[in-house]
């Protein structure tokens, strides 16, 4: 048996929930419960490959929020209290 015979051809869908998270799903079952359909269907690679081109997945909705939000410590020594 060749090895393209033996590759998973299952199709799968890149989906999104409401934080902005991504990720893949078989492309014949139905979303789960708060997700969405992004129009992106393929192999299990060619989804992945997607999700890292466009820069999916890294950190949802809320964290880039709270990320906005830090700030910064003092640097160049420790902080004390006096």
């Amino acid at each position: 048996m060749k090895k393209d015979e033996r590759e998973d051809k299952s199709l799968f869908k890149v989906v999104i929930d409401h934080e902005q998270q991504h990720s893949i799903w078989p492309a014949d079952r139905e979303n789960p419960l708060g997700w969405n359909d992004v129009g992106k269907t393929g192999t299990n690679e060619e989804c992945l490959d997607y999700l890292k081109e466009v820069g999916a997945g890294k950190k949802s909705r809320r964290q880039k929020e709270e990320m906005e939000h830090v700030v910064p410590e003092e640097t160049g020594g420790e902080r004390g209290d006096l």
